[in-house]
């Protein structure tokens, strides 16, 4: 994997390509609100989250969503998701059975009206629906080959983040850098 930055970049392009193509509002993508990673496998999860989220992070929280683990972490600068805009919130999720390597898997966008967005995406033969999750709704969009995928929330992940941690969901992480084994 690239780093985060050069990640981002990448498919920032690609997704802003995309978006030209189908001649979709670029006011769909004004408010970036994350992206997320997906590990290879668990170890590559941890080395991940704590080589490159830890060290660019201001605060992380982990989740339990059965049967993995997510990292929600808000980060110390922002990351340019191309020109498309900054975000300040990463996630990095462990691996679905079968995948093989890092990826960026998907940007998200606040949006303030799912049903405009909806109705703009589909005037444009993308097939999409909204997607009620707990606490949030969403319109995941997959690309044709090669393929991308982005989602429009009405839920910044700053604020799932708040309300798992309000109702013991989720669990701070120590971003604190331990290089060395304690003295006895």
């Amino acid at each position: 994997m690239l780093s985060l930055e050069d990640e981002a970049g990448i498919y920032g392009a690609e997704l802003a390509i995309f978006a030209e193509r189908r001649n979709l509002p670029r006011d769909l993508f004004a408010a970036p609100d994350h992206i997320v990673f997906k590990a290879a496998d668990i170890d590559n999860f941890g080395i991940l989250v704590r080589e490159e989220i830890a060290p660019k992070s201001r605060l992380a929280l982990c989740v339990e969503t059965e049967p993995r683990f997510k990292v929600a972490a808000e980060l110390t600068g922002r990351l340019a998701i191309y020109d498309l805009g900054y975000v300040d919130w990463v996630e990095v999720d462990e691996p679905r059975l079968g995948q093989e390597d890092n990826v960026l898997d998907r940007a998200e966008f606040y949006c303030d009206s799912l049903e405009r967005a909806l109705t703009i995406l589909r005037a444009r033969g993308i097939p999409s629906r909204i997607t009620p999750e707990k606490g949030r709704a969403y319109i995941g969009v997959e690309t044709p080959p090669p393929s991308l995928e982005f989602r429009l929330t009405d839920t910044p992940l700053s604020d799932i983040a708040e309300n798992q941690l309000e109702a013991d969901e989720a669990v701070w992480i120590s971003l604190l850098r331990v290089d060395s084994e304690p003295s006895v």
